[in-house]
């Protein structure tokens, strides 16, 4: 089983939160009805939000979620506003 990370997120919509992953490298979360997403990198001790991202399934783009999500080392989320 995968250790469990706890820890505060800054920046992007999450930011001062206490949020999880069950993945090492952090977190992807997903605004699918915006057509936007974050990546929380897991450094630090810290979930550091990367500037947010369109869902785009363009292989050759720079900033493809698609990719991260599909790598095994993000957990995947949705966002709730709230």
């Amino acid at each position: 089983m995968k250790e469990l990370l706890e820890a505060v997120c800054r920046g992007g919509p999450l930011d001062g939160k206490v949020e999880q992953s069950r993945c090492p490298k952090g977190f992807l979360l997903v605004d699918k009805p915006n057509n936007r997403a974050w990546i929380y990198d897991y450094t630090g001790g810290e979930f550091v939000s990367r500037e947010p991202a369109e869902l785009i399934s363009d292989p050759t783009a720079t900033h493809n979620r698609f990719r991260a999500a599909e790598e095994r080392s993000y957990d995947v989320r949705a966002y709730e506003e709230g």
